[in-house]
């Protein structure tokens, strides 16, 4: 869906924001991977962009707690090379 908005707008951020006002950029999640030492640890990675000079990542790890429930228990920040 998101590069078929960019192929199909010439402006790029300009009619992304045209069409969103209230967006701060794109956000984007990858689905939960269970670890391989314990099935009630799960890691993902959110990613943030806002054009060509604003990008970031972050690898969440969760754990499930008795009742169920996931509970973020780490945030990492990864550094990402410079364009």
């Amino acid at each position: 869906m998101l590069e078929q908005f960019f192929q199909s707008h010439p402006t790029g951020w300009d009619a992304w924001y045209a069409k969103y006002p209230g967006s701060n950029g794109v956000i984007e999640l990858t689905a939960p991977r269970l670890s391989t030492r314990s099935r009630h640890e799960a890691t993902l990675l959110i990613a943030r962009t806002c054009g060509d000079h604003c990008r970031s990542v972050w690898r969440l790890t969760a754990q499930r707690a008795p009742d169920g429930e996931w509970n973020i228990t780490v945030i990492t920040a990864l550094l990402l090379p410079k364009l």
